[in-house]
């Protein structure tokens, strides 16, 4: 017989309740800085991403110093069959008073030993609850995963639909566009100009779904590592919800540390929030280097 309980772990810290709830709330200081969204505030919304995984939590229930819980709105965990395994599960804090400080609880509500994931779920928590924000709440200093790049988009219009606009990258991103980006194994260059080009292979394909293009090689003028896009990826991710798709894009390997971060994270947004949702939705985009308001790249 499978049992459905839950996942919970506990931990004890010499802090007070309130000053437990708080760090607790501190997500990006203990479980991933790659956090889109309020983290503090019944009602609030937050996206926790690690790569090409992430997880929309909804804030539905905040007492300061007792209980919060986050409601799993939207997740897509790649490792697994059924990738949105989260989805409508919670995940519960409680705290209460000891005579030495306090006792914070997690529970998974949903996560139990009748899931994929649960094996898998349950060494993640038990790191980053058990050991990372048990050291932020005890010394101040927790270990969060690193951010990565995302720029990400919601369009009225089907998971096939966006999956096909995105293959269309002569027109969106750039016209100075040589190859293939249709099939898996296809190869493919984009360039803007002298200035910049990426040479790609796509590495993984799941129609409606998922693509994978790995760079292989780069050339960035403007910046002292100019292969910095060497051996990176970039990952989208495609999910239809309630009669739009959502788009997620991950740079990944393309970390804060490296030199074109910034410029590479407003480039990624004008591309994908601008230029392929304009394909998207009105069947032209806006290839080529990005331009002041009110210009046009035509």
């Amino acid at each position: 017989m499978t049992t459905t309980t839950d996942f919970q772990t506990t931990i004890a810290v010499a802090s007070s309740p309130a000053e437990a709830f708080d760090r607790v709330c501190r997500v990006t200081d203990w479980w991933t800085t790659d956090i889109v969204g309020q983290t503090f505030g019944l009602g609030a919304d937050f996206t926790v991403s690690f790569a090409d995984t992430y997880v929309d939590f909804h804030i539905s229930e905040f007492i300061p110093g007792e209980t919060v819980s986050w409601k799993v709105t939207n997740c897509y965990l790649p490792w697994l069959a059924d990738k949105a395994e989260w989805t409508g599960t919670t995940v519960r804090f409680d705290i209460v008073p000891t005579d030495g400080g306090s006792k914070v609880t997690l529970t998974h509500v949903g996560l139990h030993p009748g899931v994929e994931c649960f094996e898998g779920c349950a060494a993640g928590w038990t790191h980053h609850f058990g050991e990372s924000l048990l050291s932020l709440i005890q010394d101040g200093s927790g270990a969060p995963k690193g951010r990565q790049l995302h720029a990400s988009l919601r369009v009225a219009s089907t998971a096939a639909e966006a999956f096909e606009a995105i293959c269309k990258v002569p027109q969106w991103w750039s016209t100075e566009f040589e190859g293939n980006a249709r099939s898996l194994g296809d190869v493919f260059t984009v360039r803007f100009g002298d200035q910049h080009w990426t040479e790609f292979r796509v590495a993984e394909m799941i129609l409606g779904q998922r693509i994978v293009w790995e760079v292989t090689d780069s050339y960035l003028e403007s910046f002292e590592n100019r292969t910095e896009w060497t051996g990176t990826q970039i990952i989208w991710v495609i999910q239809e919800q309630e009669g739009s798709a959502k788009l997620t894009l991950t740079h990944k390997g393309l970390d804060p540390e490296k030199g074109c971060y910034d410029s590479c994270e407003q480039g990624w947004a004008y591309f994908v929030s601008q230029s392929l949702s304009k394909l998207i939705t009105d069947g032209k985009g806006l290839p080529g280097i990005p331009v002041a308001t009110g210009d046009t790249n035509e």
